[in-house]
């Protein structure tokens, strides 16, 4: 295990410990990212850790809350728990069923001027739009 400092953990808004899941966060990420630490997926889009070889066998298909509790309960029987609390935090709830979300990452497309293809796609539009204009206009007269 390492400690690395980051300006986005502070003891004002929480508990000034947090955990790295470097792909469910911002922060977490870009941290990840400077620090060179592991970026892969762990949950699957309804947040449920998924059937992997690098995820323990334990986890693989439940939901990423009840994961805390299983790798708490895990980490207490290896005697390498400290002390436990409850720490009352704010945390994103979905408003229609109450279900814990969770930020998931992000995939980004820069598009660097436009390929062939899309070229060929406007072409097609605009050439389908004038020969509408044109039935259009034959059909008025």
């Amino acid at each position: 295990h390492r400690i690395y400092l980051a300006n986005f953990v502070t003891t004002t808004d929480g508990t000034g410990v947090v955990h790295n899941a470097a792909m469910y966060g911002e922060d977490y990420y870009q941290l990840a990212k400077d620090k060179n630490l592991p970026r892969q997926d762990m949950l699957d889009h309804q947040g449920k850790y998924l059937d992997q070889e690098n995820i323990p066998q334990n986890l693989r298909g439940a939901f990423f809350k009840k994961g805390d509790k299983i790798i708490l309960a895990e980490l207490k029987d290896q005697n390498k728990v400290y002390k436990t609390e409850n720490y009352l935090h704010s945390y994103p709830h979905c408003y229609r069923c109450g279900t814990p979300l969770f930020y998931n990452k992000c995939h980004f497309i820069r598009s660097i001027g436009r390929s062939k293809t899309m070229r060929r796609r406007k072409n097609i539009r605009v050439h389908a739009i004038a020969k509408t204009k044109h039935l259009v206009g034959a059909l008025r007269r």
